[in-house]
């Protein structure tokens, strides 16, 4: 690594074996307001086939065989339970969005995450 700094820049070796990597996640992020004790739809990804069909910030009413309202205590719920749904393949969700519950089923995808061909070096701007 070279360290330029009258120029302001950043120069790293060249990676010599790179591989695409991949991600597989869920469509959609969830949000936790801790005070509400309330679980919003908080992230989508572009690239799911689910785009779009749930708007961000609707509320969570249940995930699989928990019912949101019956949560009492969000940082154990995180903690715990929520890391285990996690793990799973798939999630049944319940929310209410536009004044209607919406049944949806969330499956695990794959992102394939794109990069580059990568040159001699990569310039970083500091």
């Amino acid at each position: 690594m070279i360290v330029d700094w009258e120029n302001c820049q950043l120069y790293l070796e060249k990676i010599k074996d790179f591989k695409n990597d991949s991600l597989e996640t869920f469509q959609y992020g969830f949000r936790m307001d801790h005070k509400k004790n309330h679980i919003f739809i908080g992230t989508q990804w572009k690239s799911h086939s689910l785009y779009k069909q749930l708007k961000n910030n609707s509320k969570v009413l249940s995930i699989d065989e928990f019912i949101i309202s019956e949560v009492t205590d969000f940082y154990s719920f995180k903690k715990n339970e929520y890391q285990l749904l996690l793990n799973r393949d798939s999630l049944d969700v319940v929310i209410f969005q536009e004044d209607k519950r919406k049944n949806i089923k969330l499956k695990k995808e794959d992102l394939i995450l794109n990069v580059i061909d990568i040159k001699k070096k990569w310039i970083i701007l500091l």
